[in-house]
């Protein structure tokens, strides 16, 4: 049975409608969010087929974060772990990611979407977390009483010490005005141990929680800088957003962030990838999901991780003079030997199980290079950084 929230005095944006009620009026009768869930593994809809489209609102031009962590737990060790500390570096390297980056091929009636992020802080809420899936309504209530006056241009994230349970969804998001301010919040579970949602990191050394929040998070956070308010870019009303339509699609092992944390997260859509067919494939074989800006490679950062087996991100773009920096982060030796490049190549690093490695890179073009113990020039352990 579908529920429905009457609610007089809080606005509520549907994605089914064409336009925005007013923050006061008569009783509404709503619908269940359900078009803005992440669904667990094997749940929920098929994303639809074809590309986004936009609907005429608005967007997230630069976006805002604030994390609350709702429940005492979250005041104890041995629950929080490494979630906290890990989500603010997450927060906080965000913005002028590439993985930020892909998001600008997306704008709205205010702007183009762009990298630029920043991260608001958080708060330890203690009191006590909804014992099971909780409405949109008390989520609300929740950010109304930690921020009285929300910023319209940020998402508000809400981590429960709440376990999923039977619930279907890892997390939602949805957009409410307040006291007629206009907000954004999403709501996310608690996801340790629960196998619906574990994106399977074994990629960094973050625990199975903090990399199952990580990966929601994202998904979340993507979706509501290209639809905020329900009139921006998805495929059809109800789902295909541009995290729906690559859930759980990892192409890649780890994507680097702009302040050079490793992060093993879901491919975003792009309409541009799959226009030119370069993207990686979705669930249902669609070539659209993307880790980076479609066109700019798989990364535009000065960090690239060198993992086991793997460098990340690769392809990379970087502009010419840009030096670039290799951090180990496996546990098996590893090196970057330059295979091709204009003019004279860096000088090749050391065979190393742990630390880093820089070389500045001057020319434009095209630098290969390989692991000697993993690969070989242009095949197993290689990579390649487009310098412009």
């Amino acid at each position: 049975m579908q529920r429905r929230w009457y609610l007089t005095t809080l606005a509520l944006v549907a994605a089914c409608s064409e336009s925005a009620p007013s923050p006061t009026g008569p009783a509404l009768a709503l619908p269940d969010q359900a078009e803005h869930i992440f669904w667990a593994r094997g749940r929920g809809p098929s994303a639809p087929l074809g590309l986004m489209t936009w609907h005429g609102g608005g967007v997230m031009v630069a976006s805002k974060t604030y994390a609350i962590y709702w429940g005492s737990d979250w005041n104890t060790a041995a629950f929080a772990g490494d979630k906290i500390t890990g989500l603010t570096t997450f927060f906080q390297g965000w913005g002028g990611s590439g993985y930020a980056g892909l998001l600008t091929e997306y704008g709205g009636q205010n702007g183009q979407i762009t990298a630029g992020s920043t991260y608001l802080g958080s708060v330890i809420d203690p009191s006590a977390a909804p014992a099971g899936p909780p409405d949109a309504l008390s989520v609300i209530a929740e950010v109304e009483k930690l921020v009285p006056v929300p910023d319209p241009a940020a998402l508000y994230v809400v981590y429960g010490t709440t376990p999923r349970g039977t619930s279907t969804a890892c997390a939602w998001h949805t957009a409410w005005s307040y006291k007629r301010h206009p907000v954004q919040v999403a709501w996310v579970f608690n996801l340790d141990g629960d196998p619906g949602c574990d994106p399977h990191d074994s990629f960094t050394a973050h625990s199975q929680g903090l990399a199952a929040l990580a990966n929601v998070t994202a998904h979340e956070l993507a979706e509501t800088i290209t639809d905020p308010r329900f009139l921006g870019w998805f495929a059809s009303v109800g789902v295909g957003e541009v995290g729906d339509k690559c859930a759980f699609v990892f192409a890649v092992a780890s994507v680097t962030f702009a302040n050079a944390s490793i992060w093993h997260l879901q491919g975003e859509w792009s309409n541009t990838a799959y226009n030119a067919g370069t993207g990686s494939p979705n669930g249902v074989g669609e070539a659209g999901c993307v880790y980076a800006a479609a066109g700019g490679g798989g990364g535009a950062t000065p960090s690239v991780a060198v993992g086991d087996n793997f460098y990340n991100p690769t392809p990379d773009t970087l502009a010419a003079g840009t030096a670039v920096t290799f951090t180990w982060i496996g546990s098996a030796p590893h090196d970057v030997i330059w295979d091709t490049g204009p003019g004279t190549l860096p000088a090749n690093s050391a065979l190393m199980f742990s630390g880093v490695y820089g070389a500045t890179l001057n020319q434009a073009g095209t630098y290969t290079y390989h692991c000697s113990i993993h690969g070989s020039a242009g095949a197993g352990m290689h990579g390649a950084i487009v310098v412009r």
